[in-house]
């Protein structure tokens, strides 16, 4: 049981960015870009999220930050019922998205039905991954 609440812990510390990341260096972006963005990256990755799908989530997620993660993403038989459970109707909101030199940096605020919220930022890859999606990792402070 003690294993199992350390790795909610840190799973809700994945999808709802303890990290924030400085984005003074970005520039605007086309609104092509965001629109691609939301609707192919960030609407499936939140539909993820929702229905806790770990192998949609496992795609989009960039190869490091799933290896951060790999052990409750692999070993915690209940971590899908968790994410169901905990992103259960809550609304993500695609805000700010500004380039940056690797890929972009995406400001999503998180909405519960009870009235909170939480503003994450996520650092999306450049260029999709071979035959899928672009990849995305809670984004980090320099």
């Amino acid at each position: 049981m003690k294993i199992a609440s350390i790795c909610f812990a840190i799973g809700v510390c994945l999808f709802i960015g303890l990290g924030e990341a400085d984005a003074r260096d970005g520039a605007a972006i086309d609104p092509a870009i965001y629109e691609d963005l939301s609707q192919t990256t960030f609407t499936p990755l939140f539909d993820a999220l929702r229905d806790g799908d770990l192998a949609a989530l496992k795609r989009y997620l960039e190869p490091d930050a799933y290896a951060q993660y790999r052990v409750l993403f692999e070993q915690n038989g209940q971590y899908d019922q968790f994410l169901r459970d905990y992103y259960a109707n809550a609304d993500f909101q695609l805000g700010e998205v500004d380039k940056v030199d690797d890929g972009y940096l995406a400001q999503v605020t998180i909405h519960w039905p009870d009235g909170h919220s939480a503003v994450t930022k996520w650092h999306v890859s450049e260029n999709r991954a071979e035959s899928g999606p672009r990849r995305v990792s809670p984004a980090t402070a320099d």
